[in-house]
């Protein structure tokens, strides 16, 4: 298993119960200790927020803080004012080494005959918990489950855990991981409170990429930190595939309406096509649907589009160019069947040369 990427590790970057780099979260981890410290602290707790900021890392820490403090008054009597573990202390490194007996981590499981992990958390994983819960934990200690994330819950595994979150045994606390909280049942959400990471600034994500010797060209880093929407495991896939040269040819592309190259569109769909070229494809899908959302909101506020939108020069260029030749109903209908076409497409492995051939006839299709 040491051999195996896991799942919730970022190749080339520390997993998030080895992180002590967290930057921006200092509200969240504020609610937390604050939380701790009134003696009060509740069960369950949804940390809630995008991909890529920090999350599972905060869970981690506050794990690390709890199993090694286990009172408000030890805390206080060690002069601690924030959420800051040891991360010198024993607990801390039986965290890091996967080995606290009082850390249950619920996530996806490998399989080790068919060597990948599977698509869900799945009702098998969550009884495996249950059984955690039920052991005996040490004195005036805690046991922490961390579910990250409670996205991969499949609806058997998430009504299991609903039953361990309604009566859980003293000194529990579930910590659930979540890109998607609206969409946990709302029996879940109904019994944790609900911690809301907030995105990631421009400052801090340059200063994740300066800590961690990301090289970037200084010209191109405003639109790659645009594309990274606040999150630091965004930006890195912008920069790992790619994306902003895959930003622009779109761009180019959309700019061409109400009549686009078939020769441009035919090359730019081969390029994203290739078998080695999948991530770059997710990439073009999910900026795609981006990058028409983004045109719909520009539409709808009229004139005071650039007030309220913070959009690079490009796209506002971009915009102003196609607001002569589309109808915000026309827009809404093709961002619906695109967002439709790309999950059939990942579900039943279509052709994607020619879905991105077609997004872009569509495109052209309701031009005006």
């Amino acid at each position: 298993m040491t051999d195996i990427l896991e799942i919730d590790k970022l190749e080339n970057f520390p997993h998030p119960r080895d992180n002590d780099n967290l930057r921006g979260l200092e509200t969240a981890e504020k609610a937390l200790f604050d939380a701790f410290m009134s003696g009060k602290m509740h069960h369950a707790w949804v940390i809630a927020g995008q991909k890529g900021i920090g999350k599972a890392s905060l869970a981690y820490k506050f794990a690390q803080f709890v199993l090694e403090f286990k009172t408000p008054e030890n805390v206080r009597a060690a002069g601690i004012l924030n959420l800051t573990p040891n991360f010198d202390a024993i607990s801390a490194q039986q965290v890091r080494a996967r080995s606290h007996p009082s850390l249950y981590i619920l996530n996806r499981a490998y399989n080790d005959k068919t060597k990948k992990y599977g698509q869900n958390i799945n009702i098998e994983n969550v009884r495996k918990a249950e059984q955690f819960i039920n052991k005996t934990v040490e004195k005036g200690g805690w046991r922490v489950i961390i579910i990250d994330s409670a996205d991969d819950l499949n609806n058997n595994s998430a009504n299991a855990l609903l039953k361990s979150l309604e009566e859980p045994p003293k000194n529990t606390i579930f910590l659930i991981v979540s890109s998607l909280p609206a969409k946990l049942l709302p029996t879940i959400r109904s019994r944790c409170r609900m911690l809301k990471v907030n995105d990631l600034s421009d400052q801090h994500i340059m200063g994740l990429l300066q800590h961690y010797n990301v090289e970037i060209d200084k010209d191109e880093l405003p639109i790659i930190l645009f594309l990274g929407q606040g999150s630091f495991a965004r930006t890195l896939e912008v920069i790992d595939v790619e994306g902003l040269d895959i930003y622009k040819k779109m761009l180019a592309l959309l700019y061409q309406i109400p009549r686009i190259s078939r020769t441009d569109t035919h090359k730019f769909a081969s390029e994203l096509a290739l078998k080695a070229a999948e991530t770059k494809y997710l990439f073009f899908t999910e900026q795609y649907l981006a990058i028409l959302s983004r045109l719909i909101k520009f539409l709808s506020l009229g004139d005071d589009a650039d007030q309220h939108l913070a959009l690079p020069h490009v796209e506002i260029k971009l915009f102003n160019h196609l607001s002569a030749h589309f109808s915000l109903d026309a827009l809404f209908n093709l961002w619906e069947g695109s967002e439709q076409k790309f999950r059939l497409n990942s579900a039943f492995n279509m052709d994607k040369k020619q879905t991105i051939i077609t997004e872009f006839l569509n495109f052209e299709k309701i031009a005006k």
